[in-house]
């Protein structure tokens, strides 16, 4: 008799080793997609959360999300900073328990609301820089008589100044936003686009990107007159949003209050200031735009993203369930016909059986699996011989033999 070594159990085993490894594989790519999906579509519904719902601030709140900025002040990129700060902005704020109304604050929410409080304070600053004029964060623009009330309201008119009406009495946050924007509002004043100043090739303002007009002489009304065509500067660089405005308009709206300079004498700077202005005008128009596409850009780009990652988590599931079928689909069969190939081997090695025994256990192989696997797993010699015995013995008399 033929010694008989079992490798069908060590067969098994690799296979069970190899589906609890493809099973584990799988679990972790399908857990990888699921957590990209959700991260994307968590983006997608802050976005969609920062420009749906309107939070509602109460003072304490905007107090706070200032005096967080303020002492996060280093990590601020040009004047704004980013979502992770505004994120834990939200969280410091929720955690003092000082909101009153409305849904508890995102980091979109007071990214908007910083914006909002910097478009006032450069609202402020425009016409803090007009000449002549005074404004105070307490008492604001100090309006004492008929001549300083209509000129108050001609500023108005222009709809890019309508905004300024809400902060005629002061406004609270003005310290809090000139200490966080200090960098920036102190060039306001020296650095703003004045046609008055010295024709130089290059100037203190030199850093904004701007060359002054030609000298000037000021009439008794205070009117500046410009003698010579305003050059500009070969290279031109944007100046910041509030220096732009806020210089345009300090030349224009000088001219047009002042009702003493005679008219003959302003027509050509008047000219010249508007055609600027109407420039500066379609320069910030199209950098609205620019904005409102790129923030359009921004959304698609996101919605796209979560469904590239819902397919793409379909098109695994799809792909795993189909490998996992041609891998182990067919495992049993596949199994038991190795089984009853390595047991019929097996008895036509067996020394001590007869022809008529070996025939015998094929019918048993071929009508029991279960017959084949234990029999190649018996490892005992004398245990084995019994085994077959018992089942020819069995398969006799099932046959009538």
């Amino acid at each position: 008799m033929t010694t008989f070594v079992p490798a069908g159990n060590h067969n098994t085993i690799n296979l069970l080793q190899q589906k609890q490894v493809f099973i584990t594989v799988s679990a972790i790519i399908l857990c990888a997609q699921i957590y990209v999906m959700q991260v994307t579509q968590e983006n997608l519904a802050d976005l969609n959360t920062g420009s749906k719902e309107k939070a509602q601030w109460n003072d304490a709140e905007i107090i706070a999300l200032l005096d967080y900025l303020i002492t996060n002040k280093s990590k601020m990129a040009a004047t704004s900073f980013k979502i992770d700060t505004f994120n834990k902005a939200a969280t410091a704020i929720e955690a003092q328990n000082i909101r009153t109304q409305g849904i508890m604050k995102t980091g979109a929410h007071c990214r908007n609301k910083y914006t909002s409080l910097k478009a006032a304070f450069n609202q402020i600053n425009k016409y803090r820089n007009k000449s002549g004029i005074h404004w105070d964060p307490e008492i604001g623009a100090n309006i004492q008589g008929r001549a300083a009330e209509d000129a108050w309201s001609a500023y108005l008119t222009n709809p890019a100044n309508a905004g300024m009406k809400q902060f005629k009495n002061g406004w609270r946050f003005y310290a809090k936003m000139e200490q966080l924007l200090s960098r920036v509002s102190a060039a306001h004043g020296a650095a703003a686009y004045n046609p008055s100043a010295d024709a130089v090739a290059t100037t203190t303002t030199a850093d904004m990107g701007l060359v002054a007009g030609p000298s000037t002489s000021n009439t008794p009304g205070g009117v500046e007159i410009a003698h010579e065509p305003i050059t500009p500067s070969p290279v031109v660089i944007g100046p910041p949003l509030t220096s732009a405005s806020s210089s345009g308009k300090r030349s224009h709206t000088d001219m047009l209050f002042d009702r003493s300079a005679p008219l003959s004498t302003t027509s050509t700077s008047v000219s010249h200031v508007s055609s600027a202005l109407s420039d500066k005008k379609l320069k910030l128009s199209t950098q609205g735009s620019g904005k409102s596409r790129a923030s359009s850009s921004k959304r698609a780009v996101k919605e796209a993203a979560s469904t590239a990652a819902v397919m793409n988590l379909q098109g695994t599931i799809s792909r795993l369930a189909d490998t996992l079928n041609l891998a182990f689909g067919s495992t049993d069969e596949s199994r038991l016909a190795d089984d009853r190939s390595r047991a019929l081997q097996a008895i036509q090695e067996e020394e001590t059986l007869t022809g008529e025994n070996k025939l015998v256990l094929v019918h048993a192989f071929m009508r029991s699996p279960v017959i084949c696997s234990t029999y190649i797993q018996i490892m005992e010699v004398d245990l084995r011989a019994t085994f077959l015995r018992s089942i020819i013995d069995q398969m006799k008399q099932t046959l009538n033999l």
